[in-house]
């Protein structure tokens, strides 16, 4: 979301309401393939989405895959912001 914004395709005072609108909206600007938005938005509907509406049960398999790619998500974005240096996590 925040290379959105700071690179002008994304109006900060009308942020996405969503995540796979957010998702879907990186495949259209060219952040991210529209293959890898595809695949992001399943992992949401089929891992966060149960978790969070209790449609499924939270497992520590699920926990470990979701931590690790959030870990690898966080490394590509801050690789292509080239902004390394800024990140406090």
């Amino acid at each position: 979301m925040f290379w959105l914004i700071d690179e002008g395709h994304q109006d900060p005072a009308n942020p996405p309401q969503s995540h796979t609108t957010a998702i879907n909206r990186s495949a259209d600007v060219g952040f991210i393939s529209p293959e890898f938005a595809a695949r992001l938005d399943d992992l949401w509907t089929d891992n966060r989405a149960q978790t969070y509406y209790q449609d499924g049960m939270a497992t520590q398999a699920r926990a470990t895959t979701m931590l690790a790619l959030a870990n690898r998500i966080h490394k590509q974005v801050a690789h292509l912001a080239g902004q390394h240096h800024e990140c406090i996590c």
